[in-house]
């Protein structure tokens, strides 16, 4: 195999590599997102809920069943 040869097959694995790490970090990100995305969403809920019952426990106390 000629030096030129190797210098090219390195290149061109070097490129599979960062290829899958770049795809990896991709991946990464958006599963991060989607993680992130999903908690702020539970957390709206819970906030939600939260009022919800606050309200309710202040129109109970106001005007009894």
């Amino acid at each position: 195999m000629c030096r030129g040869h190797v210098l090219v097959h390195i290149l061109l694995i070097n490129r599979k590599e960062r290829l899958f790490l770049v795809r990896t970090l991709w991946l990464y990100l958006i599963i991060m997102k989607f993680l992130f995305f999903c908690f702020s969403l539970l957390e709206e809920l819970a906030n939600g809920l939260i009022l919800v019952f606050f309200f309710t426990n202040s129109f109970l106390s106001v005007f009894p069943a």
